[in-house]
């Protein structure tokens, strides 16, 4: 609700008023919000590009860091920050900031946020990026993107059912359920389509 919005925010600001985080700015404006898009692979005369939303780059200590708010209504424990090691969101934020900015981020800072009716916690934590770490997520990336491309040559998408149950669960996993024969029928009735378009910048 806006009163648990407002509430969350103001005892965000109180946690971390003296904060040694010092906003980056890029021509004068600062680095919140920053869209970015990286040309990565061409195969058939298509072009594939990394893109996303770095929510806040900030200076700490010398380094460059980029900030990413994540809310749970989950304690803010080791389960938790876990997640995000390995994480290929993690990875693509750090080689977003090398290309972007020409300085290699040394890694994420996760602003964790649980949310409840009645109390908020606060937590951060640091998710350091080797640069042979993010070489080898390039390589990865490249290898399932090369992959991507032979399954739509031949026209098959053979399922992952190891990833059925990542993050909470997938939301198609009651269709994968189902007989091949009526999943359409099933995705027209309970799902609204909506092409998500990562190249519009956000605010």
């Amino acid at each position: 609700t806006p009163l648990t919005l407002i509430r969350a925010l103001v005892w965000h600001f109180d946690k971390f008023k003296d904060s040694e985080l010092k906003t980056v700015f890029i021509g004068g404006a600062p680095a919140v919000e920053l869209s970015f898009k990286l040309p990565f692979l061409t195969i058939n005369r298509v072009r594939t590009y990394l893109s996303g939303h770095l929510d806040w780059l900030v200076s700490f200590q010398n380094d460059l860091w980029f900030v990413d708010f994540k809310t749970t209504k989950y304690e803010l424990d080791n389960n938790f920050f876990n997640q995000f090691s390995p994480s290929n969101q993690i990875d693509i934020y750090t080689l977003a900031t090398k290309v972007v900015l020409a300085q290699e981020a040394k890694g994420g800072i996760i602003d964790g946020i649980q949310l409840s009716p009645n109390f908020n916690r606060f937590r951060r934590h640091m998710e350091i990026r080797s640069p042979e770490q993010v070489d080898e997520f390039v390589e990865d990336t490249l290898f399932w993107i090369n992959q991507a491309f032979t399954f739509s040559e031949n026209k098959t998408w053979p399922k992952n059912e190891t990833s059925c149950s990542n993050y909470g669960g997938c939301v198609f996993r009651g269709i994968c359920s189902k007989t091949p024969g009526i999943r359409d029928h099933f995705l027209k009735t309970e799902f609204i389509q909506k092409i998500w378009d990562p190249n519009i910048p956000r605010g």
